[in-house]
């Protein structure tokens, strides 16, 4: 019996591949017969390729909807962020070109040195496997490669892009340039340019150009050549990506309809929406498509969805936003449920369900949207309505950072030399462990509060509880109040904390 490998029988140590004819047909659909060559052709690959078949014959088709360009955009752009197979090809052969151009590896030399002598590309024909398929972008290099003046020893002062063009692009069509030849160290002597007096005469703009570009003080400075599109200078496969890549229009709801809180099949079908491109009565109609202009639901005519999307995003705080797109995805994915039952299967709809199922979710989906609230009554009612509860807005760290800071400065001019700091952010702590983890624009006056620290008697620690439990407390009941209230007297809510204070009672809490 023969060894098998990969359902392939083996002679010698070569896996030998059955092979077979095929033939595709796509304006019919009879699938095109399989002739088989080798009996061995296992049973499981004549299945794969059968079904392949058929997919490729297949004449079904459905209605396009959003042209493949478009999904092949960028998230922020209103696309899916597919990638398109043919342009990471072209990034990869681009980045390969450059690596080319750029590398001092051997094999980057060996084929610059057959194919790129003198600054001019070789005209004859070589046999090759890597330069047809780098060649094209070859003049796409050549354009975005500028270099960073060294010792000078690798430039041409004529050919290569030193300045933002060569020099050679500054004449005109007819001169000649064919015989030009030198490099950028002929032109150097102790770290200034040296211009040749004709030169001088003939172009003096240029020369004024030349003279800008800045030399390096270093004689050991090699040169470098670095890709000018890109902020580092090197040109990764990600940067030559977006090279290549179209741009689109930014989308100002391109980003937020994929938000962790909507699933993905709602967001889905609200990308659809916002694209125009879903299967709606007024879209088959613009398809040529003879329907009654009526909504199935409500009797209505139909009216733009794209206008109430942006009702709600207008001068709202950050939770209304999370909330208005958890409404907005919510709503339209029940109500496209219910009129597809109804329209397709002929099924009722209870209105009361639907909404029990709207409010549901969403207040699911409040719960891991991140976004906080504003001190407005707008904010209190709507949050009271949907049942959501309202999420404050951290403190920022640069607070917490000012506070500590304006207490030890009042500590310094009081001439207090004892201090115990008791915080409840282990965020402080942890600045003054580590000074280098504040915000850049307050290191100066950090600095000075740290030196201040150094000159007392210091001593921080955490106290693991809210320093004042009776104005927590009454913080907690306004942001659940939507009405103006004054007591005249303590509200009974907040004696139980009176007393843990009089007591001195702990209020542990964990952060």
């Amino acid at each position: 019996m023969l060894p098998f490998h990969f359902g392939a029988p083996r002679y010698r140590s070569r896996i030998v591949f059955p092979y077979f004819d095929h033939s595709f047909s796509t304006n019919t659909g009879i699938r095109p017969p399989i002739q088989k060559r080798d009996s061995l052709l296992p049973t499981t690959i004549v299945f794969v390729v059968e079904n392949i078949t058929d997919t490729i014959t297949k004449t079904k088709r459905g209605v396009p909807l959003v042209s493949w360009k478009s999904c092949c955009a960028s998230v922020d752009e209103g696309g899916l962020g597919l990638r398109q197979l043919v342009l990471l090809n072209q990034s990869l052969l681009l980045k390969r070109c450059w690596e080319i151009y750029s590398s001092s590896a051997v094999s980057c030399l060996f084929i610059r040195n057959i194919f790129w002598r003198g600054g001019l590309m070789r005209r004859s024909y070589v046999p090759s496997s890597i330069w047809p398929g780098v060649k094209k972008f070859w003049s796409v290099v050549m354009e975005n490669a500028q270099w960073l003046i060294g010792q000078g020893t690798n430039i041409s002062f004529w050919r290569d892009n030193f300045m933002g063009k060569p020099i050679i692009d500054f004449f005109g069509p007819h001169t000649i340039v064919d015989n030009l030849q030198g490099y950028v160290a002929d032109y150097i002597s102790n770290g200034s340019w040296v211009i040749p007096d004709l030169l001088h005469f003939h172009y003096p703009a240029l020369c004024e150009l030349i003279e800008k570009v800045p030399l390096a003080m270093d004689p050991s400075v090699e040169d470098k050549v670095i890709w000018s599109s890109a902020t580092s200078g090197e040109l990764t496969a990600k940067n030559a990506f977006q090279f290549l890549c179209q741009p689109f229009p930014s989308m100002s709801w391109g980003k937020c309809i994929w938000s962790k809180f909507i699933t993905p099949r709602m967001s889905l079908l609200t990308w659809k929406l916002l694209w125009g491109r879903i299967l709606s009565d007024d879209f088959l109609q613009r398809r040529g498509v003879a329907l009654a202009s009526r909504c199935g639901l409500c009797g209505t005519i139909p009216s733009s969805l794209i206008e109430v999307w942006q009702v709600g995003l207008v001068n709202r705080s950050p939770q209304l936003k999370e909330l208005w797109l958890a409404c907005f995805t919510t709503v339209l994915w029940f109500i496209w449920q219910a009129r597809n039952k109804m329209k397709h299967e002929g099924q009722g709809f209870n209105v009361a369900i639907i909404y029990r199922l709207i409010v549901g979710h969403v207040q699911a989906a409040s719960r891991i949207a991140s976004g906080y609230m504003t001190n407005s009554l707008l904010d209190l009612q709507v949050l009271k309505h949907f049942g959501v509860q309202c999420k404050l807005r951290r403190t920022p760290s640069v607070i917490e950072v000012m506070a500590v800071i304006k207490a030890i400065e009042l500590a310094w001019v009081r001439d207090w030399k004892h201090v115990w700091l008791k915080v409840d952010s282990s965020l402080v702590l942890n600045f003054l462990q580590s000074p280098d983890l504040v915000p850049w624009q307050l290191h100066i006056e950090w600095g000075n509060c740290l030196y201040r620290i150094s000159q007392m008697q210091f001593q921080s620690s955490h106290i693991f509880r809210e320093g004042n439990r009776v104005a927590d407390a009454l913080a907690n009941y306004g942001v659940t109040s939507s009405d103006l209230t004054w007591w005249d007297l303590a509200p009974p809510f907040i004696d139980r904390h009176c007393q843990s204070d009089s007591l001195g009672m702990p209020n542990f809490h964990f952060c």
